[in-house]
């Protein structure tokens, strides 16, 4: 259920065009609690560091910006995911410029409910990838294939937080959903199921039917949330 999870979550949402995360602190560079996103941004744009001025912004999103340098990262990871596609370079462009949106938005909506992520369940994650890579079998093959890609440690981390966040949105959802909202998603499935001509299985036997609607009810939730934020491109 897991795969079909990270399917819908990771390519659902944050290719929503037709899964910032949290990362440990030491691998990637977060706004310390006295730098707000809003100094964070006016460092990079302004240039208090030396080489602010090679640094492009691309896109900002509530006061969070996100660098050319990244949309390129976004830009391998997509081409490589995607890869069997064909798709044109403004394609592949645009979707890595909605995916950068998209995890700023999910790092937003998650810091605004005051919840966090362990380092224990980002490592989770990251293991679930590396155990489902057909040639890495320890963390470093994985993170050295994936630098042969193009894709360093630091997205990786990051899209492995971004993932983390999200299935922590899921499991809090599932514990908060009713049977009675449950019985009322069964109706609708067993409706839509009977206009396609599909035999749905009944109530009790399906078991990830709480885990399904959880998620559907998570990435309305931020899809809602995304249209509220203010997107700047560049």
């Amino acid at each position: 259920m897991k795969t079909l999870l990270i399917f819908l979550l990771l390519f659902s949402f944050l290719f929503t065009l037709g899964c910032g995360g949290v990362t440990p602190e030491e691998s990637l560079d977060e706004p310390s609690e006295e730098q707000s996103k809003e100094e964070k941004a006016e460092e990079i744009a302004g240039g208090k560091q030396d080489e602010a001025e090679e640094v492009l912004i691309a896109v900002i999103v509530n006061s969070t910006p996100v660098t050319e340098k990244e949309i390129e990262m976004y830009m391998r990871t997509v081409a490589l995911r995607r890869a069997e596609e064909n798709l044109s370079s403004d394609r592949i462009r645009e979707m890595a410029t909605e995916r950068a949106i998209r995890e700023v938005i999910i790092s937003d909506y998650f810091d605004e409910k005051e919840l966090t992520v362990s380092e224990e369940e980002i490592e989770k994650e990251l293991l679930s990838r590396i155990n489902s890579h057909p040639e890495a079998e320890t963390e470093e093959e994985y993170f050295e294939i994936m630098a042969m890609q193009g894709i360093d440690r630091e997205q990786i981390l990051k899209e492995a937080a971004t993932t983390a966040k999200i299935l922590k949105l899921v499991r809090i959802k599932m514990e908060e959903t009713t049977e009675e909202e449950l019985l009322d998603y069964y109706a609708e499935l067993a409706e839509e199921a009977k206009k396609q001509g599909i035999d749905l299985l009944p109530f009790e036997e399906l078991e990830d039917i709480a885990e399904i609607y959880a998620t559907r009810m998570v990435l309305g939730e931020l899809d809602e949330y995304r249209e509220k934020a203010n997107i700047q491109l560049e």
